[in-house]
């Protein structure tokens, strides 16, 4: 499962704030939020989040950062979508 980060503009919905473990069983383009850490870059605007339930893979265009630095300890919240049905099937 990848999670892709997404930047709100205009009205956005109430989100559903999951875990990463939870965030698994999702259907692909579902609307999520995630809160927890990133742990460290995978290349090419990827990023190992980790939160209590587990780790997943989140991508992050540099056009989502807007010049923000955050480092390991930093707990965060993420916006974004559900991208297909298991990690093993995307390129790292």
């Amino acid at each position: 499962m990848l999670f892709i980060a997404s930047a709100p503009q205009g009205f956005t919905e109430p989100i559903s704030i999951v875990t990463a473990a939870n965030a698994q069983a999702l259907a692909h383009n579902t609307q999520l939020a995630l809160r927890g850490n990133i742990i460290f870059s995978l290349g090419e605007d990827r990023y190992l989040f980790r939160d209590f339930s587990g780790d997943m893979v989140l991508k992050i265009g540099e056009d989502i950062w807007e010049g923000l630095n955050v480092g390991q300890y930093d707990r965060i919240e993420v916006n974004g979508e559900c991208y297909g049905p298991k990690l093993e099937h995307l390129p790292l």
